[in-house]
């Protein structure tokens, strides 16, 4: 039996607990991979496929690459074959983020589900102005979050590695003309 901060007994499952902290370290983890294909994209749109004409500074935030990459895909040409399977990809992960950046950056405020579900708090910043607000994550969603995450990780470096090889191909085009 663990203590609350009052020293009154209370009866959490730290095992559950430990649970929400393992999904949310694994989307944490795999957003990351997700997010390193969109740099090796955007490195490449941006340094050798005409990008930096788009948009003079390289992306760092998900948001920026996210804007970029549609520009890019839409505007240069040599991209222009993928650009459905980017702006799909694009598309859901646009939607993901938000599901994320709340597990993120919100407070889990309590230890324990309440009617099957963890209870988070965030303050979000619009126009450097503070809003709070609730949200909940219900660990039934877990499963489908995975999928989501996982078939966006494999999408994105197999675009990444479709992007490479026109680069590639550029490169050796360049080369055999000299």
């Amino acid at each position: 039996m663990n203590k609350s901060l009052n020293n009154e007994p209370t009866h959490i499952d730290v095992r559950d607990f430990q649970s929400l902290c393992t999904a949310i370290g694994f989307i944490e983890l795999n957003w990351a991979r997700f997010e390193q294909s969109l740099d090796c994209i955007s490195q490449i749109a941006h340094r050798h496929l005409g990008g930096i004409a788009l948009q003079k500074q390289l992306p760092t935030s998900y948001s920026g690459k996210s804007s970029f990459l549609r520009k890019a895909f839409s505007n240069i040409f040599v991209l222009s074959s993928l650009k459905k399977d980017a702006i799909e990809i694009l598309d859901k992960s646009d939607v993901f983020s938000k599901k994320r950046n709340d597990l993120t950056h919100g407070v889990v405020t309590h230890l324990e589900t309440k009617d099957g579900v963890y209870h988070f708090s965030k303050i979000d910043n619009f126009n450097s102005e503070h809003r709070y607000r609730d949200f909940v994550f219900n660990p039934a969603d877990f499963p489908n979050l995975t999928d989501e995450l996982l078939d966006l990780c494999v999408k994105a470096s197999d675009l990444g590695l479709r992007v490479d090889e026109i680069e590639q191909r550029l490169k050796n085009r360049h080369y055999l003309r000299r």
